[in-house]
């Protein structure tokens, strides 16, 4: 009798395509470098400002844009190329990681540039979800949707528990090492060096796997929608479907009321609890 998983099962079926194992890596890779940078600058904000109100824009700006572009960015992966949306948004990731290494570096970090990088990690998170969803799609067909998308949830999953413990890690202990490498950087500011290089090697890595994804050209049909009757098309349609209809209550209700409470986990361990980045 077999207890252990088993590589034919159908769930694990679709890591036998390349194409799909590639894609997939940069997805998981994709979140556990965000969520470890989420975690690394919130704490940045926190022990910079020691406001709670401050660290809690810090989530603000990360999701300010994507009401407004979640609702064009169905449109752009249906009508452009899927492959260069993700890279061109991989892109802009490994630029802001950079830029904040270097401000972290030269101790010239300041709260706004945190949040115009939690900014822009939200809008690239908002074009790049449905158009890598609807590259799954593409590599491995109708048939097998189900089972690539839930090794896509259990990824990104994973990615927002192990990320911030990473990010925790590299901040209670790269400290003295970085600070030892970098002439007149403290023990303070080069533990966030040392996190942040982490995250842009991280970033670096998606970026060369980028280059190995391939997304077949699926024939799409000649003619579309104008998107403002598109979008209006689909309002009325889920106000007029009861599921759909609570389905969208609850997850407003959840990002509203439940979800929000995470960003201030820090604060609360911190002035609360006593406790290090780890255990944040």
């Amino acid at each position: 009798m077999r207890l252990g998983p088993r590589r034919d099962a159908p769930v694990f079926s679709v890591l036998r395509d390349p194409q799909f194992r590639a894609i997939w890596y940069v997805g998981t890779l994709r979140e556990l470098s965000r969520r470890m940078e989420l975690l690394v600058l919130s704490w940045l904000i926190l022990q910079a400002t020691q406001s709670p109100f401050q660290l809690g824009l810090v989530l603000v700006f990360n999701n300010l844009p994507r009401p407004a572009l979640s609702f064009f960015t169905g449109f752009i992966a249906d009508r452009f190329n899927r492959w260069r949306i993700l890279m061109a948004s991989q892109v802009i990731n490994t630029l802001v990681a950079a830029a904040l290494l270097a401000l972290i570096a030269a101790d010239a970090i300041q709260a706004w540039h945190v949040y115009a990088a939690v900014f822009l990690q939200g809008a690239t998170k908002s074009l790049e979800d449905p158009s890598r969803r609807t590259g799954i799609l593409d590599i491995v067909g109708e048939r097998r949707l189900v089972n690539a998308l839930s090794l896509d949830t259990i990824s990104n999953t994973a990615g927002k528990m192990v990320g911030p413990l990473l990010g925790g890690i590299m901040i209670d202990t790269s400290g003295p090492l970085v600070a030892g490498w970098l002439e007149g950087v403290s023990v303070e500011t080069g533990a966030f060096v040392g996190a942040t290089s982490l995250i842009l090697l991280i970033h670096l890595a998606d970026l060369v796997l980028m280059t190995r994804v391939r997304i077949p050209n699926k024939a799409r049909n000649a003619t579309f929608e104008p998107v403002w009757r598109s979008l209006g098309n689909g309002v009325r349609y889920a106000l007029a479907t009861p599921l759909l209809w609570g389905m969208l209550y609850v997850t407003i209700i959840m990002n509203a009321l439940a979800f929000p409470l995470q960003q201030f986990i820090p604060d609360i361990g911190a002035n609360n609890l006593g406790v290090g980045a780890t255990l944040n």
